[in-house]
This record gives C-alpha cells, structure tokens and sequence, in this order.
C-alpha cells in the first residue's frame, strides 16, 4: 500500500507498507516526492529483500555511494533545500559498488530460481489439439 497524506493539499509525507512473511514494513517520508522510490522499496521487499538479507537494507548504515539501491534508507535523506544530486532514483542495486554493496537483482534472481516449479512433470500438449472436440 502506497497512501499520501490527505489531510493537506500541501502536505509531501508520503507513506509505503509492505507485509512480508507476517512482518510489516513501514516507510514515512517528509521531503521531495519519493512515491517512486517508496514504491519500488515496497516491491523490493515482496521480492525477499529485506533487513535480514543484508544489514543495509531498511537503514542507514551504508551510503547511497556504497549501497546504490532504493532498499537503503539513505536514498530518502534528501531534504527539499538540499542539493539531491547523491540521491539514488528507481534502481535495485547490482553489488558492483564496492566491498560494502549487495547485490540486489543476483538475491531476487536466486529466491526466484530456488522457488520457481519443476516442469518435469508438465505434460506436452500439441497446439492442434488443444481445440479438438473429442475428449
């Protein structure tokens, strides 16, 4: 879930939540529109990234410099008078930023490879019989 605050028509507070496994996360930002951010942080975590996947996730321990990733809370430290050039935009991190980086899109790939199906017992159905009558 994705809400703004109504409450005002001025208001920037941009609020993100995502249940994982029974546990709920929570992103408030009061600063330049991150709704795209927010949005893709709370994919992130559907997609298995969170906190105990790699300490950098959902804090502030590494830089956006280390850590190039929407997941890392530094990437909403951006205040609207500061310069928000460092500020990384809609992007999961590819772990090649240095010693302190994670690899965001290899983790994703791997939860999807360890979980994805086995098609071995799939059965083959030739497309010409797909819409046969005869059963």
């Amino acid at each position: 879930m994705i809400g703004t605050d109504i409450a005002s028509e001025q208001s920037t507070t941009i609020i993100g939540i995502s249940e994982v496994g029974g546990d709920i996360l929570l992103i408030e930002y009061d600063g330049i529109d991150a709704t795209g951010n927010i949005l893709m942080h709370e994919i992130g975590h559907s997609l298995g990234l969170s906190k105990e996947t790699f300490t950098g996730i959902d804090s502030r321990e590494y830089t956006t410099e280390e850590y190039p990733s929407t997941m890392n809370y530094n990437q909403y430290s951006c205040e609207i008078d500061q310069d928000c050039t460092n500020v990384v935009e809609y992007q999961y991190s590819t772990g090649g930023a240095g010693s302190n980086d994670f690899d965001d899109w290899g983790y994703i790939e791997s939860v999807f490879i360890a979980n994805a199906p086995s098609t071995s017992q799939l059965e083959y159905i030739p497309s010409n019989s797909i819409n046969s009558t005869s059963r």
